[in-house]
């Protein structure tokens, strides 16, 4: 098992590269940018509650298998607040979204697999967290910027779903919250989500995870601004970066 986990950890770290690169040629096919190419789709609220299941559920059978103990579980508990936000709740707020395509929910089904497995292996099989570390600077810090992050996530998204209560039917400029500053202020509250987490946990599944979240988002978030520029021209604000504010 130590050895899949290995191999898991490579093939992320590889995957996740080729996948930042191929995103700035190839925009990935749902939301706004769907399209029939991507092949048949399905409602958005199933794709995404199959799609997220493997790191809702893989993280508590390893719990179970393994060794917990209170470090582990409040780690797994910090896990969980995102994912059944995710997996439970988010999907249910969506209404009148863009169908899925299954090759879409096929891939992210693949990879939620495989972060699921080496996070939930490293905390139940692979680590030694002692009582101490929940002192530690890294564990405070991590906590600090996992749920800072959330915040911007939920709060970004739910300003889009607004919009068209506030503006009625169609595509607006959002105005509000992280929206002044990025295009995609949603994808930047999960980096900085997966990057708490990262630190938090001081393991090289979390930098993964980091990783392969920056590798998925960042090349979105650059054909989010393309896109609101091309639609709105002059209308939309010049001093809006995709993802990082003030820097990208």
């Amino acid at each position: 098992m130590e050895q899949l986990y290995k191999y898991t950890i490579i093939f992320l770290f590889a995957s996740g590269l080729l996948t930042w690169i191929s995103l700035y040629f190839v925009t990935a096919g749902y939301g706004r940018f769907g399209s029939k190419k991507w092949g048949p789709a399905v409602n958005p609220k199933l794709g995404w509650l199959l799609m997220e299941s493997p790191v809702v559920v893989l993280p508590i059978v390893f719990a179970c298998l393994g060794k917990v103990n209170a470090v582990t579980g409040v780690m797994l508990g910090i896990w969980l607040s995102h994912y059944v936000q995710r997996d439970l709740i988010y999907p249910f707020l969506i209404k009148n979204g863009a169908k899925m395509p299954l090759s879409i929910i096929a891939m992210s089904l693949f990879f939620n697999l495989m972060n699921g497995f080496i996070n939930g292996f490293w905390l139940f099989f692979l680590s030694d967290y002692q009582l101490a570390w929940f002192a530690s600077p890294q564990f405070i810090l991590g906590v600090i910027l996992f749920y800072f992050g959330m915040f911007v996530n939920i709060q970004s998204d739910k300003i889009l779903r607004d919009l068209r209560k506030e503006k009625g039917p169609g595509y607006h400029i959002p105005e509000k919250g992280f929206h002044r500053f990025v295009a995609s202020p949603n994808y930047f509250g999960e980096i900085v989500e997966w990057a708490g987490w990262a630190l938090l946990t001081w393991s090289v599944p979390g930098l993964t995870f980091l990783f392969f979240t920056m590798a998925n988002l960042v090349p979105r978030a650059h054909s989010n601004r393309k896109w609101y520029v091309e639609k709105f021209g002059e209308a939309y604000p010049k001093s809006r970066k995709r993802v990082f504010p003030f820097i990208y």
